[in-house]
């Protein structure tokens, strides 16, 4: 639903850039209601009023809108807001997908949640897809474990995606180069971590994508000794000490904030990491050795 904004050039008019004509379009939330996106930006309305506020209203941006009974954006609105405009494609057919980025991710099933929002038939779908981002620009070794094909256990992926049958019925029409964002259609997607790269996704065919867990093993780490006589993984300034049972390697500070965590498969690659910590690191490199401090 698309409306026309005609600026007649009111001196009052401080807030609405200049444009001759502007316009706002109407895109449905999976509640059953619109959001106004004008300029790139989304409100929702309040109650039933004409007044729209910004999505973000609740982190503090105050940017508002206000209606006339024709429909058209009051001079009057404040368009300034405090954050950068959500990232929404708008894909052949009039759907609107919107990325959202999880702050935290739980490496050991990392998601990015996308709502693809159907202007069309006015309904919005959830599509839970999982990621792992890229390492130094592109895969060198990708290990994944597919929800229905490859349930009892990792498949490798080398060269080529003919090493998973899951992937004999992907289209090459729809890969994109995997130094940006690499879609595979309907079974599978990995994702450069890289959220600045959301442009590409217009070759993105929505209609039935399903989850994968992906795996990137070859991150760089060494065994080091705890002084009480622990072995310890160390990775970027930060140790992990082994469990019990099982091969997931928790942060040693054992701080219960603290998140981190690693995986070892069976030949003591590390195939997933999640190396965020609420707390500094122990140790530091100085001329080709580690110093706890």
């Amino acid at each position: 639903m698309e409306r026309t904004l005609n600026r007649k050039g009111d001196d009052n008019d401080q807030n609405i850039s200049a444009f001759d004509i502007q316009t706002y379009e109407m895109i449905p939330t999976k509640k059953g209601k619109f959001l106004l996106m004008f300029q790139g930006y989304t409100y929702s309305q309040q109650h039933q009023t004409r007044n729209y506020y910004c999505s973000k209203k609740d982190s503090g941006c105050k940017a508002r809108l206000k209606l006339d009974c024709n429909g058209k954006i009051l001079p009057t609105s404040f368009i300034q807001h405090l954050h950068p405009p959500p990232k929404y494609v708008v894909m052949p057919k009039g759907q609107y997908v919107k990325f959202t980025v999880p702050k935290i991710i739980d490496i050991l099933s990392p998601r990015l949640q996308i709502s693809v929002h159907n202007v069309t038939n006015g309904k919005a779908v959830d599509l839970d897809w999982r990621i792992y981002f890229l390492e130094d620009g592109y895969w060198k070794h990708l290990g994944m474990f597919h929800e229905e094909s490859c349930m009892q256990g990792e498949t490798e992926i080398r060269q080529s995606p003919e090493h998973c049958s899951a992937l004999q019925r992907t289209p090459s029409s729809v890969q994109i180069p995997l130094h940006q964002w690499n879609i595979l259609s309907c079974l599978a997607i990995l994702i450069n971590f890289d959220s600045t790269k959301s442009d590409v996704i217009q070759n993105l065919p929505v209609r039935c994508l399903k989850a994968l867990t992906c795996f990137l093993p070859g991150h760089k780490y060494q065994f080091i000794t705890s002084q009480m006589g622990k072995q310890l993984i160390l990775i970027g300034g930060y140790t992990f000490s082994k469990p019990v049972t099982g091969n997931i390697w928790v942060c040693s500070t054992k701080n219960p904030a603290c998140k981190a965590k690693l995986r070892l498969d069976s030949h003591q690659n590390i195939v997933q990491l999640y190396n965020e910590h609420p707390h500094r690191s122990r140790y530091r490199f100085f001329n080709g050795i580690y110093y706890r401090v």
